[in-house]
């Protein structure tokens, strides 16, 4: 068994400034967990312990002013600081690849109530929030570091991709850096109408965000060598024998399996504006004593989302128009047939605002030139890829360099993820305290739809005869012979789920209450194929498949037994059959230069989509907890075990089948996948 360690400490504290007028509210939570990052690859020297501590500070202060009793004004703020951590490990990563993690935010927000008269209330909201992330290599290369300089700055390390999925040096887009702002501003009227003998709650408000986003990512300004050529040496470990000192790292080695190299330089990171502008109206309409409807509609619209005024010829022009198509209409009800029964249902559309970096990576693909270079038989490509001195970006404009764009551009017509969700359900009382419900649940998605866009070579030309693209090395068969690879970040992806749930609940009495809940549920997607007029292989696209994290199989059980004399005892036990993953072949074997769908094997025979499936979990959860009582404070004392009966949980495994661990289980870090823990804890109050 692995020692484990976590030391949190956290309080409130509040009262009244001023007795029925003013009152504050203060937190404070600190968490400190020494951890160890591991890695399980095939090659032992390869597979070192990398001691951390990740600490986390959270704190928060609420003040409470009711001016009269029609005048209430909230002030809340609140930060989060979880100071640089490291990140790795698994079967797929050398110890070299390990990043560094820094996340901070910021956040404060106003709301002013007005209770205007008997059936009217208006609330305005204004806010601000402030957020950072940085990722960056924990170990950097001295030569790259000279070599190549980056407007990022960090720590840079060659990377290098090898047949099978497993990586050495740069772990991708790193170092990175995300600052975003955001203003706000929110007004809500609430009115209360008495109709003959219904009533209508009516709401109806708009809302204005300011977006100030400065990202980028340091996709290749590293320099990144393919290098999935042929198997991975045999004496891979001798070719990389400190897994920290570059200067002992033979690269030549590796040039007889070395397919290209790519590096970017210029200005990485990009600063947007982005206000998004919304409003709705709904009306809860009671329209007896047995029904109830739900009326509503939003709509959205986001300015400058996309970078909409820039122009990255020849693949987007400028001056695009704002996706301003996002009306979505909402129905509800409840109906009450009898004093035990209750049906209930709804339906609508939604859109979910897509994230800034679609308009920052258009804006870098404007100010970066990203370079790629396949191996032209060079004895001494690995340490000159270039071929010559590292130019800057201006030389390679001016020069006519053959660019790339690796980091993803979007699409002229960009659209918000938009979803269509519609659930149908019946709840029955059976006892004074106990009641079941099923509720079937019906979900379609596209766009991000549960996975996001996807990602492809714009650059490439296909074979009707073979129904697969023409090797990116050809320049004579691109559609853009002057460029290099071109990743577009598509719109098009769909999602479906289908679910059932049962569950039965019970209320506090006897000293217990309970719930359980079953669901059985299906969720598949789709990714369209390239638009080419004829048939493509499978692998490029248009399969409706069970989707990655489809979970078929899910049931939770909790339950409060409050024993007496101060001692309650609760627990949550939950099941998840296994969860669906990717899975790749490894490799770009159709040579597609970038964004690889990596499912062809070597014997011309296709990788099945999605088809590994996890192994079930199996998690206990129990908190026993002893209560004092003084005449001015309480005291509780707790002890919680997670996992009680320490069953092996995985959430992630090597799903790249010419890797010699595919089906094993990877390091995954999230708290449900953690073998059995115990804390104690207690709480004071007075």
């Amino acid at each position: 068994m692995l020692p484990y360690s976590n030391q949190q400490i956290s309080g409130t504290f509040g009262g009244p400034i001023r007795r029925d007028r003013a009152h504050y509210f203060l937190s404070y939570e600190g968490e400190r967990e020494p951890n160890v990052i591991t890695s399980n690859s095939r090659w032992p020297s390869f597979n070192i312990a990398q001691p951390f501590t990740r600490t986390e500070l959270k704190a928060l202060a609420r003040t409470d002013f009711q001016f009269s009793p029609q005048n209430r004004l909230s002030v809340r703020f609140s930060k989060t600081d979880a100071l640089p951590y490291n990140q790795g490990g698994g079967a797929l990563r050398h110890p070299s690849t390990t990043i560094t993690y820094e996340r901070r935010s910021l956040s404060t927000v106003a709301t002013w109530t007005q209770i205007l008269n008997n059936h009217a209330v208006n609330e305005v909201k204004g806010g601000y929030q402030d957020s950072r992330d940085e990722q960056d290599q924990l170990i950097a290369d001295p030569i790259n570091q000279a070599k190549y300089p980056s407007s990022l700055g960090g720590n840079r390390l060659p990377g290098f991709g090898f047949l099978g999925g497993y990586r050495i040096g740069s772990n991708g887009a790193v170092p990175s850096r995300f600052d975003g702002k955001t203003y706000s501003i929110r007004d809500q009227y609430t009115l209360t109408l008495q109709k003959g003998k219904g009533t209508h709650l009516l709401k109806t408000g708009g809302e204005l965000l300011v977006n100030w986003v400065k990202a980028g990512s340091c996709n290749n300004c590293n320099g990144f060598f393919d290098v999935s050529g042929g198997p991975v040496p045999a004496n891979v470990e001798a070719l990389f024998p400190v897994w920290d000192d570059t200067t002992t790292w033979n690269t030549n080695a590796l040039l007889p399996i070395v397919k290209s190299f790519a590096w970017q330089v210029g200005e990485i990171e990009q600063g947007l504006w982005r206000p998004d502008i919304a409003g709705w109206i709904q009306d809860d309409w009671t329209v007896s004593s047995r029904l109830t409807l739900n009326l509503g509609a939003r709509y959205d619209v986001s300015i400058n989302q996309f970078a909409n005024e820039t122009a990255v010829p020849p693949f987007l022009v400028g001056d695009r128009p704002a996706d301003k198509s996002n009306f979505a209409p909402r129905f509800g009800f409840a109906f009450t047939p009898n004093a035990k029964t209750v049906i209930r249902g709804g339906a609508g559309i939604f859109y979910a605002i897509a994230s800034s970096n679609v308009g920052t990576q258009i804006l870098q693909a404007v100010n970066i030139a990203e370079v790629f270079i396949p191996y032209d038989g060079r004895a001494d490509f690995m340490s000159n890829p270039l071929n010559g001195p590292v130019p800057t970006y201006e030389e390679v404009i001016a020069l006519g360099r053959e660019r790339s764009i690796l980091d993803t551009i979007g699409v002229p017509n960009y659209q918000e993820p938009e979803s269509y969700q519609g659930s149908i359900g019946i709840e029955r009382q059976i006892a004074s305290t106990m009641a079941v419900s099923a509720d079937f649940l019906a979900y379609e998605a596209r766009g991000e739809g549960g996975r996001g866009f996807f990602n492809r070579n714009i650059n490439l030309s296909y074979d009707a005869a073979t129904g697969a693209n023409y090797p990116y090395q050809d320049k004579t068969r691109r559609p853009y012979p002057d460029w290099g690879p071109v990743v577009q970040e598509q719109y098009g992806f769909k999602t479906s789920r289908r679910a059932l749930d049962l569950t039965i609940t019970k209320r506090m009495s006897h000293r217990w209450q309970g719930s359980a809940t079953y669901t059985i549920g299906r969720t598949r997607d789709f990714t369209p194929p390239p638009n080419v007029g004829f048939p493509l292989a499978l692998d490029y696209g248009g399969e409706w498949t069970d989707a990655i994290l489809d979970q078929r199989h899910r049931a939770v059980a909790n339950g409060i037994w409050e024993i007496g004399r101060g001692f309650d005892l609760s627990g949550l036990y939950f099941y998840g059959s296994g969860q669906r993953f990717v899975t790749t072949y490894g490799g770009d074997l159709r040579n597609e230069g970038a964004a690889p769908i990596n499912r062809l094997r070597p014997n011309g025979t296709i990788v099945p989509r999605n088809n590994f499936v996890g192994r079930p979990i199996h998690r206990v959860d129990t908190r026993f907890t002893k209560r004092f009582t003084f005449s001015h404070f309480r005291v509780d004392l707790m002890l919680e075990v997670f996992n009680l009966f320490d069953h092996a949980n995985f959430g992630s495994y090597t799903t790249v089948e010419s890797s010699a661990s595919y089906g094993q289980p990877s390091a995954n870090t999230n708290v449900a996948y953690q073998p059995r823990m115990g804390q104690i804890g207690f709480r004071f109050a007075f």
